[in-house]
């Protein structure tokens, strides 16, 4: 009995995973670019205008030496032209990244439509 509770309670832990939450509060789409703290880029996700989405890692030991740690993580937000939206940094795994809570210019230029004939 032991023995399965600690199975179950070792596998939520994030030695097994990492994810984050990220909330674009935004009228535009942007690419969230999660880095660890050594600053290898882990992966990406595209988040809708006011959307959240969750990204978030395999099995660790796909990251993981024995000198580096993924935590804390930081998020780069990019426009869709990839110009630098804010950077998040120091983000605990399982916890909320969002466009208001980061440092930047905080805006993307403005994609003009072409005239509907």
């Amino acid at each position: 009995m032991f023995r399965c509770f600690f199975i179950a309670l070792l596998g939520g832990s994030s030695l097994y995973g990492a994810s984050l939450r990220l909330q674009n509060e935004t009228a535009c789409p942007l690419r969230a670019l999660v880095q660890s703290a050594d600053g290898s880029a882990l992966g990406d996700v595209i988040v809708p205008p006011q959307d959240i989405q969750v990204w978030e890692t395999g099995t660790l030991h796909k990251h993981l030496t024995a000198n580096k740690s993924l935590t804390p993580f930081s998020v780069t937000w990019l426009c869709m032209d990839g110009e630098l939206f804010g950077v998040q940094e120091q983000i605990s795994t399982g916890a909320l990244a969002s466009t208001k809570q980061c440092s930047g210019k905080k805006n993307c230029k403005k994609v003009e439509e072409s005239p509907r004939e």
